[in-house]
């Protein structure tokens, strides 16, 4: 796309204008931003790179389970993958909503969306915090696989659609559908930014 074109992706376009003019961004999210970004600046995010950081998003998932069956600590290990997979480190969800993870998990109603590290902790390990939550992670899953319909890379950021497969104890398979949005966190690795997930239309 051209430079200044109006079709530049309007999420994108509105964060650099954000960064740009420190606008709604308080000093937190500023500084987060500009960590982010610089570092995000020395290499574009591959197609490898985002197959890969959904297979460990899965991995993870099941290996909470694990831990949860095996009566350990399964909090600390949900709030060790959101840690890793997950840009909260990153950013301010106490502030107006600017530059905060932008969290749409399948299973919740009462609090459909989430920006911070406690309430997505609570929908994966049923801390308590959202009345509705019973744990997602720790259903638990044996398997997960996925199928990428999609990717759209620029270069600081890359977005992935498409399906992935619950398997749980009894062999029962739940199909969900996905989106996934990266940015590259300060060590290099592969951050959540923004993960909606939801399950098919059943007119």
């Amino acid at each position: 796309l051209a430079r200044g074109s109006s079709t530049f992706p309007s999420s994108i376009r509105a964060l650099s204008y954000c960064a740009t003019n420190n606008i709604g961004l308080n000093r937190a999210q500023n500084s987060a931003f500009s960590r982010t970004h610089s570092t995000a600046s020395t290499g574009v995010i591959t197609k490898d790179e985002v197959v890969n950081a959904l297979q460990a998003w899965c991995d993870g998932i099941v290996h909470i389970g694990k831990v949860f069956q095996s009566n350990g600590d399964y909090t600390t290990a949900s709030k060790k993958f959101l840690d890793e997979k997950y840009a909260f480190d990153l950013m301010d969800g106490s502030g107006n909503n600017h530059n905060v993870v932008l969290f749409k998990p399948t299973k919740a109603a009462e609090m459909p969306i989430r920006h911070d590290m406690d309430s997505a902790l609570s929908y994966f390990a049923a801390t308590g915090l959202v009345n509705e939550d019973k744990g997602f992670a720790i259903t638990p899953f044996t398997k997960i696989r996925h199928k990428i319909s999609g990717m759209f890379i620029t270069s600081g950021t890359a977005t992935s659609m498409g399906h992935y497969w619950f398997t749980d104890l009894s062999g029962g398979e739940t199909k969900v559908e996905f989106t996934f949005q990266y940015i590259r966190g300060p060590s290099g690795d592969l951050k959540i930014v923004l993960h909606h997930s939801s399950l098919p239309f059943n007119p």
